[in-house]
């Protein structure tokens, strides 16, 4: 990163939902030892280069995601970790993770694999029961990136065409339009994302038609 001339600091994901879709899928990959996590954090230079990192989660396994946060701690890395809460956990577990570690943004995992109405009433209840904490939204691309109050958040969403050929709109995913180029789907993506940056109050803000009129401009990031 800092060769291609990002002077910035990087926010670390463990990888363990990628790891989790791999076998879903079939794969055979190796786990993920939080003992090897922690120690890449070390080797990297810890906070000269990273602004944060979140703990090693194991989606379907919320004791053992609690464990590897524990570890973390011991390990000196807690300044500046961002433990994980998993959406099937219960809401006992994430107030004795608050007492315990006091953080100041838990990321919250496991979205992808709670299904929507379960999903919706689960994240009700946890901003309404935690309206203090800040939240981290693990992979969130849908309408719960407006629906609720976040911190921030994180999703690949914005790579829906390249990776399935689909677009995302404020009234949902549509075919990548005829004539579009994958870099100007993901430019049309980008500007929906950002603009929820601005969206106050859960006022949908739709400066683009759908689809839209005009193809946008190519893509550039340097």
């Amino acid at each position: 990163m800092w060769r291609l001339g990002f002077k910035g600091r990087i926010l670390l994901d463990s990888g363990g939902f990628s790891l989790h879709k791999a076998k879903l899928n079939g794969k055979i990959v190796p786990d993920i030892k939080v003992e090897d996590y922690c120690d890449f954090i070390k080797h990297h230079g810890g906070t000269n280069m990273f602004c944060g990192w979140f703990s090693l989660d194991k989606v379907d396994d919320p004791q053992l995601t609690d464990a590897n946060t524990d570890y973390m701690m011991e390990q000196g890395l807690g300044e500046e970790l961002i433990p994980i809460w998993n959406i099937n956990n219960s809401f006992i577990n994430l107030q004795k993770l608050i007492q315990k570690h006091d953080p100041a943004i838990i990321g919250v995992g496991g979205l992808l694999f709670c299904e929507r109405q379960k999903r919706k009433g689960r994240l009700n209840n946890l901003f309404q029961q935690f309206p203090n904490q800040l939240f981290h939204g693990l992979g969130v691309s849908n309408e719960d990136l407006f629906n609720y109050d976040w911190h921030s958040c994180d999703g690949t969403g914005v790579f829906s065409p390249r990776k399935y050929g689909k677009l995302n709109t404020y009234d949902g995913q549509i075919p990548l339009p005829v004539g579009w180029t994958v870099e100007q789907g993901i430019g049309y993506g980008l500007e929906i994302f950002i603009s929820q940056e601005e969206n106050y109050n859960h006022i949908h803000y739709r400066k683009l038609l759908i689809p839209p009129l005009g193809i946008p401009e190519p893509l550039q990031l340097f």
